[in-house]
């Protein structure tokens, strides 16, 4: 899990336009491989250091990342607008109902009863 966990920072990093440096920086939290020190206060130091480095490797990355995701919503949104317009969603259905049909729409066809088919049109 630890594992999937690094993999997935690293990606985040590498797609929030960190630098290779920072990135191994930020990576070390999951590397059990750091010298132990001779003072406690040094240790509680270093800590105390790399962790504002890492946060802000993280914040500069999010930072990065939700830029993209606001260019992205708003591409959604305009391709949305575009095809409503293109292809608007049909406002009447044709009903089929005992063996009869009727042009109405769309919210009317509700009433009635033995409906067999509805089918959308652009117009009636």
């Amino acid at each position: 899990m630890r594992a999937v966990r690094k993999w997935f920072i690293r990606r985040v990093l590498q797609l929030g336009w960190i630098s290779k440096g920072d990135r191994e920086e930020a990576l070390l939290v999951f590397d059990d491989q750091k010298k132990p020190k001779e003072d406690p206060w040094q240790k509680y130091m270093e800590d105390i250091v790399d962790n504002a480095d890492r946060n802000r490797i993280y914040l500069h990355a999010s930072r990065v990342l939700g830029v993209f995701a606001a260019f992205f919503i708003a591409a959604l949104a305009i391709v949305a607008v575009i095809a409503g317009t293109v292809a608007p969603a049909p406002s009447d259905v044709v009903v089929v109902y005992h063996g009869r049909f009727r042009c109405v729409p769309v919210g009317d066809y509700a009433k009635y009863t033995g409906v067999t088919q509805v089918i959308s049109v652009s117009s009636c």
